[in-house]
């Protein structure tokens, strides 16, 4: 698949943090779509993404809704995947 056995390893134990590059090698791997190895599983990671949203200018809010509803409906892009990225990097201060 192209990504190194000590990347899978970090990611397998929760130790890594892949690049979109990454995630994508190992979706088209198991030919699945890439956004179906990072969406949350638990009300945790679901609450979490909602206090994110409460945080965002309205502009991000919106971008955020639409990256939800375009995964729920199972058409998510590479370019919401992006936008996604960037704007969880804005929150984690990576932009600062």
């Amino acid at each position: 698949m192209g990504v190194a056995d000590g990347t899978l390893g970090r990611i397998k134990y929760g130790r890594g943090n892949p690049t979109l590059d990454v995630v994508d090698r190992i979706a088209n791997y198991f030919r699945i779509a890439p956004w179906k190895l990072i969406q949350p599983e638990n009300e945790d990671a679901n609450a979490l993404i909602g206090q994110l949203a409460n945080m965002a200018t309205p502009r991000s809010r919106a971008a955020l809704e639409a990256i939800s509803k375009a995964a729920d409906d199972g058409r998510l892009t590479d370019d919401d995947l992006l936008l996604l990225q960037r704007i969880a990097q804005r929150f984690m201060g990576a932009d600062r």
